[in-house]
Protein backbone atom coordinates (compact mmCIF):
# COMPACT_ATOMS: atom_id res chain seq x y z
CA UNK A 1 0.00 0.00 0.00
CA UNK A 2 2.73 2.28 0.89
CA UNK A 3 4.62 1.76 -2.40
CA UNK A 4 2.76 3.47 -4.40
CA UNK A 5 2.60 6.38 -2.24
CA UNK A 6 6.50 6.42 -3.04
CA UNK A 7 6.34 8.90 -5.78
CA UNK A 8 4.17 11.85 -4.23
CA UNK A 9 5.56 11.36 -0.53
CA UNK A 10 9.03 11.69 0.39
CA UNK A 11 8.09 10.44 3.91
CA UNK A 12 5.13 7.97 3.87
CA UNK A 13 5.45 6.82 7.61
CA UNK A 14 5.38 9.91 8.45
CA UNK A 15 2.60 11.16 7.03
CA UNK A 16 0.67 7.81 8.52
CA UNK A 17 1.74 9.36 11.62
CA UNK A 18 0.12 13.00 10.66
CA UNK A 19 -3.11 11.27 10.10
CA UNK A 20 -3.19 9.74 13.53
CA UNK A 21 -1.83 12.69 15.14
CA UNK A 22 -4.63 14.76 13.71
CA UNK A 23 -7.65 12.55 14.81
CA UNK A 24 -7.93 13.71 18.21
CA UNK A 25 -7.64 17.88 17.30
CA UNK A 26 -10.29 16.90 14.24
CA UNK A 27 -12.90 14.83 16.48
CA UNK A 28 -12.73 17.98 18.96
CA UNK A 29 -13.58 20.35 16.07
CA UNK A 30 -16.08 17.98 14.85
CA UNK A 31 -17.79 18.08 18.41
CA UNK A 32 -17.75 22.01 18.72
CA UNK A 33 -19.05 22.34 15.30
CA UNK A 34 -21.92 19.62 15.63
CA UNK A 35 -22.23 18.53 18.81
CA UNK A 36 -23.64 15.19 18.33
CA UNK A 37 -24.27 12.36 15.45
CA UNK A 38 -27.94 13.21 15.29
CA UNK A 39 -26.77 16.98 14.88
CA UNK A 40 -24.49 16.11 11.98
CA UNK A 41 -27.23 13.57 10.17
CA UNK A 42 -29.36 17.22 10.24
CA UNK A 43 -26.62 19.09 9.04
CA UNK A 44 -25.98 16.49 6.40
CA UNK A 45 -29.81 16.45 5.44
CA UNK A 46 -30.21 20.41 5.11
CA UNK A 47 -26.84 20.60 3.17
CA UNK A 48 -28.20 17.57 0.70
CA UNK A 49 -31.90 19.52 0.44
CA UNK A 50 -32.12 21.49 -2.62
CA UNK A 51 -31.76 24.81 -2.05
CA UNK A 52 -35.28 25.95 -3.87
CA UNK A 53 -36.90 23.39 -1.93
CA UNK A 54 -35.61 25.07 1.55
CA UNK A 55 -36.62 28.33 0.34
CA UNK A 56 -39.88 27.55 0.33
CA UNK A 57 -39.78 25.05 3.84
CA UNK A 58 -38.09 28.02 5.20
CA UNK A 59 -34.85 26.52 5.98
CA UNK A 60 -32.98 28.13 3.30
CA UNK A 61 -30.33 29.61 5.50
CA UNK A 62 -30.06 26.45 7.83
CA UNK A 63 -28.86 25.07 4.96
CA UNK A 64 -26.42 27.31 4.03
CA UNK A 65 -25.12 27.50 7.59
CA UNK A 66 -24.96 23.57 7.42
CA UNK A 67 -23.12 23.57 3.63
CA UNK A 68 -20.51 25.83 5.67
CA UNK A 69 -20.19 23.71 8.51
CA UNK A 70 -19.53 20.37 6.22
CA UNK A 71 -17.01 22.14 3.82
CA UNK A 72 -15.09 24.16 6.67
CA UNK A 73 -14.60 20.40 8.75
CA UNK A 74 -14.06 18.64 5.26
CA UNK A 75 -10.99 21.21 4.47
CA UNK A 76 -9.67 20.75 8.01
CA UNK A 77 -9.80 16.84 7.54
CA UNK A 78 -7.82 17.64 4.66
CA UNK A 79 -5.77 20.54 5.76
CA UNK A 80 -4.45 19.42 9.06
CA UNK A 81 -2.78 16.69 8.23
CA UNK A 82 -1.26 18.04 5.17
CA UNK A 83 0.13 21.06 7.22
CA UNK A 84 1.38 18.96 9.73
CA UNK A 85 3.17 16.83 7.55
CA UNK A 86 4.77 19.65 5.38
CA UNK A 87 5.95 21.18 8.64
CA UNK A 88 7.01 17.75 10.32
CA UNK A 89 9.26 16.80 6.33
CA UNK A 90 10.92 19.94 6.44
CA UNK A 91 11.98 19.83 9.89
CA UNK A 92 12.91 16.29 8.58
CA UNK A 93 14.64 17.33 5.43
Amino acid sequence: MLQSLIPWVDHPWLLLACLALSVPPLRDIWRMMFGDAADFAEDLRLAALPDWWAWFQGRYWDGQWAELKLTVFALLCVGLPAALYRIIAGWVN
